[in-house]
């Protein structure tokens, strides 16, 4: 079992059977368990990251795209639309981005659809192919405010 959004799920292997016992395959959970305790904080800091840009590139008022795209609206979105704009899901940012609400940068664009993508996966209990983890990690690489550089030595 793994917690997503604070809810227990199951993990996604374990619809896959190691024969005929039916027993998940326990390499692919520790897999995709080691997976999702990498890159969900790395992700999640990406979406943050995206949505502190989004009302600089809003075409409309913030509050357009919020009523339009977001589904949980915080209590206060029509007085503060951009704290509400903060806390959306990627999916919401990308449709609003693809309405032409917002108007994302071309470089950013591919992070965002990546992002939805890695988030939407898991979410819907499947496990992350080989390939998008590789084209994510670099996408999160290239967009780290810090440059892509190991921070671990930072400091020593």
């Amino acid at each position: 079992m793994q917690a997503w959004e604070g809810r227990p799920r199951l993990h996604p292997a374990v619809g896959h059977a190691d024969g005929v016992e039916r027993r998940p395959d326990q390499l692919g959970v520790l897999v995709g368990q080691a997976r999702a305790r990498v890159l969900v904080p790395w992700i999640e800091e990406a979406r943050r990251r995206l949505a502190g840009l989004a009302p600089a590139y809003a075409n409309r008022p913030v509050r357009e795209p919020v009523e339009l795209h977001v589904r949980n609206r915080l209590k206060d979105h029509a007085t503060r639309p951009e704290r509400t704009s903060l806390c959306a899901e990627a999916s919401e940012r990308e449709r609003a981005c693809l309405s032409g609400h917002i108007s994302l940068p071309a470089d950013e664009r591919p992070l965002l659809a990546t992002v939805v993508r890695a988030r939407n996966t898991p979410a819907h209990r499947k496990v992350l192919p080989d390939g998008p983890p590789d084209d994510l990690c670099e996408k999160l690489t290239s967009a780290d405010p810090r440059g892509g550089r190991d921070t671990r030595s930072a400091g020593r």
